[in-house]
């Protein structure tokens, strides 16, 4: 309480994350939608690596490049 919320550091979209995604889906270009997949496609590419290295319990060799796992 003491502390404050936090500054609001993205603009909530109007139609909601489901708007955007349906949205997108029927092809409406007139704004970008709020997740946008310039980075969250390789975000989630990283976060994924991490959990196959955790479940395989051994350093991976990733190539970002290739798209491929280069020492398994």
């Amino acid at each position: 309480k003491e502390i404050g919320k936090p500054k609001q550091m993205v603009t909530r979209s109007p139609k909601g994350h489901s708007g955007d995604f349906i949205a997108a889906c029927r092809g409406d270009l007139d704004s970008l939608p709020s997740s946008n997949f310039d980075y969250s496609a390789r975000l989630t590419e990283i976060v994924l690596l991490g959990n196959i290295a955790c479940a395989v319990g051994e350093k991976l060799t990733y190539s970002m490049k290739e798209g491929k796992i280069l020492n398994a």
